[in-house]
């Protein structure tokens, strides 16, 4: 009688630790602790409505062709079109060699007629 109740001791104990394994390392509980750590951790925040973001679309590559084939005049009529409103103008963009000489001026009259572009 002793013997079974070890033998079924040490069946309960390697079941239990398989269990613990299998569940430790398939992931399974994986979505329950992330969505609680995202509870503990991040704070909700406010959004900042001083800071305008104006991205690249896919509507907008389709009228304007490939991204680097456009004309600086592009980036020098958005700059123009932002207006006084803006403190500080941030453009995250390569600006490499000579396009076409007329954008390339009108770029770089509107940054320094804007004063506050930083490329």
């Amino acid at each position: 009688m002793k013997n079974k109740s070890k033998l079924y001791a040490a069946a309960e104990t390697l079941v239990f630790f398989l269990l613990v394994f299998l569940i430790a390392f398939g992931d399974v509980f994986y979505s329950f602790d992330n969505m609680l750590r995202d509870r503990l951790y991040q704070t909700p925040r406010g959004i900042n409505n001083k800071i305008k973001i104006i991205a690249i679309d896919d509507k907008t590559l389709e009228s304007l062709g490939t991204f680097g084939t456009w004309s600086r005049q592009t980036y020098a009529d958005l700059i123009n079109a932002l207006g006084e409103y803006p403190a500080v103008t941030a453009l995250d963009i390569m600006v490499f060699g000579e396009m076409d000489k007329a954008g390339d001026d009108a770029l770089i009259n509107a940054c320094k007629d804007k004063g506050n572009v930083h490329i």
